[in-house]
């Protein structure tokens, strides 16, 4: 039967005119611009218009997930550079003290000046200062990890990892004794303002605006700073305290010179005198002319304890009270305790010393045995540790131990030696001692001897953070004539209490011996190159090139 057209009509709708119901109308809304050939009647055709709509929605809702796309990807691409450039983020507010090395300060003399230096663990020179013109602020400090100082008025702190800048116009500071955080002022427009920064946080603080320069102190904890303002009134000051964002007003005319935590004792100078105040009442301790102290003051680690010079005669004041003068005994001996650390205050000369009491040789001379005795002798001891004690008194070592279920008893250790130097361990459970022809001996407090090292001319000792290491200076067979001091030959002691050549150091002479000893190679005229003792061995000092030294 022939085929007619509308048979063929009728096969071509059931197979290939769905597709063009699909495929065509899609292509002609897409391609074509004409708005008219899109209009749609809903009235007249419903069945069109619902699948339209949807498509409208559709091509909606696509243009926003491309747009979206993009911005995600630009910010996954950001994100990508920045951990290539910088590594991971970082939170601004983390700072792990625990994650940084030791640093250590000193001062020695380089061609007649003295120069401030500060060395990592590995002796590289992380800062260098001729201190001839310009004094450090931070001296022995208490804190070996964070360094403050001050460059063209612009305040810095140091690490191991480098120096950071905080902040410009910055005329004086004073840092916390952990290093993180610091109190300085900034001198701007004729109007000096004191701020008070933590390095953890990364933030800075206003305390109070026309501040007195200079007149500023902060408590061992840092939670109290005492500072003066300038009022309307000429020649009146108002001295505050300021603690966690509070003001109190203290009195006028008051020069904060030092106080304690949570303000128990305050010291100050006020017409001509320095005062101590505590719990409502005021002792006078010394005259202080035109209110400028220059006086040498050392207080205890928490400053309830003051000990201070007047008139050739050394005093103590304890917890506020009035000074009392002190027998030639009971000075405290700097030179033992410097070791322990110290924090200095350099306009006023002040000692802060990370002791608990100033004169632990009164617990002794609460006894009339040692009492008695000590009043007829010539010292030089030690430090009390554990309360044991060896002092060296007319070329004998005697040791003394204060127990209070047992009598006093004053034990001579030293046997016919004649001693002339005296260097306990930090616990006090042996000593070494050097006799005046040079024979070094180490005796404990039984009164044992064990001859160690003859020729010997000095004992240097090493404490901090809990390690102690002991160095003796032999002196040396080298004949060469150097103007730095004595030459030496460098011994030390060993974990298992045997003395051995420091490898390189048989003709050295000492630079600095504040916590690790620095040292001079002088055997060859064409270098003398400094290095740094550090367990036993000389580590080079690395100065960077851009050093005079």
């Amino acid at each position: 039967m022939k085929k007619t057209y509308n048979d063929e009509l009728d096969n071509s709708i059931k197979i290939e005119i769905p597709e063009l119901e699909v495929e065509w109308p899609e292509i002609d809304i897409t391609n074509e611009s004409n708005n008219s050939d899109l209009a749609i009647d809903p009235e007249k055709n419903p069945n069109d218009f619902i699948p339209m709509a949807k498509y409208h929605k559709w091509k909606k809702y696509r243009l926003h997930i491309t747009i979206a796309g993009i911005i995600l990807g630009m910010f996954l691409m950001t994100g990508f550079i920045w951990y290539n450039i910088y590594g991971p983020f970082k939170s601004k507010l983390v700072f792990d003290l625990n994650a940084l090395d030791n640093i250590y300060s000193y001062l020695i003399n380089k061609d007649n000046q003295n120069v401030y230096l500060i060395l990592d663990e590995s002796a590289d020179v992380l800062y260098e200062e001729n201190t001839s013109d310009n004094s450090p602020y931070q001296y022995s400090v208490l804190n070996q990890k964070v360094h403050w100082y001050l460059k063209e008025n612009k305040l810095f702190y140091l690490t191991s990892k480098g120096s950071q800048m905080v902040t410009d116009n910055v005329i004086e500071f004073l840092p916390s004794r952990d290093g993180l955080k610091v109190f300085y002022i900034v001198n701007q427009e004729d109007n000096s303002s004191l701020y008070e920064y933590k390095l953890e946080s990364d933030s800075s603080v206003l305390i109070d605006n026309n501040v007195v320069d200079r007149d500023f102190c902060i408590s061992p904890d840092s939670n109290i700073v005492a500072y003066q303002k300038l009022t309307t009134e000429n020649n009146v000051t108002e001295t505050y305290f300021y603690t966690q964002g509070n003001k109190l007003l203290k009195g006028t005319n008051m020069i904060p010179i030092a106080i304690s935590n949570n303000g128990t004792q305050f010291y100050y100078v006020q017409n001509g005198n320095l005062i101590v105040q505590s719990d409502g009442f005021r002792n006078q301790l010394m005259k202080v002319p035109n209110n400028d102290l220059t006086n040498l003051l050392l207080f205890n680690q928490d400053h309830t304890e003051l000990e201070y010079i007047n008139d050739n005669n050394w005093y103590l004041s304890m917890n506020g009270k009035a000074g009392v003068k002190l027998k030639y005994y009971e000075i405290l001996n700097v030179s033992w305790y410097l070791k322990f650390g110290v924090y200095l205050n350099y306009w006023n000369t002040i000692f802060t010393f990370n002791i608990p009491h100033l004169s632990e040789i009164q617990t002794f001379t609460k006894s009339l045995t040692y009492q008695d005795w000590l009043d007829n002798t010539k010292k030089s001891y030690g430090i009390i540790s554990n309360n044991k004690l060896f002092y060296l008194s007319d070329g004998a070592v005697y040791f003394m131990e204060s127990q209070p279920d047992k009598p006093d008893k004053i034990t001579k250790i030293s046997g016919d030696l004649y001693i002339k130097q005296l260097v306990p361990s930090e616990d006090n459970s042996f000593c070494y001692v050097l006799t005046v022809v040079g024979d070094l001996y180490q005796i404990d407090m039984n009164g044992n001897q064990k001859l160690c090292l003859n020729r010997v001319t000095e004992i240097f000792q090493n404490y901090w953070q809990g390690e102690e290491e002991f160095y003796f200076g032999r002196k040396s067979s080298r004949t060469i004539v150097s103007s730095s001091g004595s030459l030496y030959q460098l011994f030390y002691r060993k974990e298992d209490n045997t003395i051995t050549e420091v490898e390189g150091a048989d003709c050295v002479t000492i630079i600095s011996d504040q916590y690790r000893v620095i040292y001079q190679d002088v055997a060859y005229q064409s270098d003398y190159y400094y290095y740094m003792l550090k367990n036993g061995k000389g580590i080079k000092v690395n100065f960077p090139l851009n050093s005079d030294n």
